[in-house]
Order: structure tokens, then sequence, then C-alpha cells
């Protein structure tokens, strides 16, 4: 996928643990191919539930997505923003 030049951006719904296969794929992807998106205002993550989703519930999201591929969340923001400035051409 990556050598295609392919990026997934990965939203909310990495927070529900019966995503298994989303977990496993955002926890095995290369690097270079990961985004990460709010999704706002549609789908909130898992601890808000039955409510409008925001912007600001990106960290948690980030914070997930840290675990999952055991680094931490700080390593795995400047990955991201490397790759949205890639992709944006920013």
């Amino acid at each position: 996928m990556h050598d295609l030049g392919f990026k997934l951006g990965i939203a909310a719904t990495v927070g529900f643990e019966r995503a298994r296969k989303l977990r496993a794929v955002v926890a095995a992807m290369p690097d270079e191919a990961l985004l990460l998106e709010s999704d706002a205002p549609d789908q909130p993550g898992a601890a808000h539930r039955g409510e409008l989703n925001q912007p600001g519930y990106i960290i948690e999201h980030l914070q997930i997505m840290a675990e999952l591929r055991q680094c931490s969340p700080e390593a795995l923001a400047v990955t991201l923003n490397r790759n949205a400035s890639q992709l944006f051409k920013i």
C-alpha cells in the first residue's frame, strides 16, 4: 500500500475495543501510511458515545493509536504531522 503512496486516515472508531480489525491494521501499518482525522461532528469515540464529536477529541484518538503502535503520543504526532504535510504539500 505505501509503495503506491496511499495514506489511511484513522478516526474515532479506533477507540472501540470491538474494532479489532481496525486496531490491528493501525498497529501494523507503516508509519508513512498513517494519518489522523477527527471525523467531527460525527462518530465520537467510545468515551463520548451519544455526544457530538469535537475536533479536540482527536488527542484521545492519537493516544489510542500510540498505545496500539507501542510508541509515545509525541513521537506519533511528529510522524502524523510529517505525513499530513507531505500529503497536502504544506
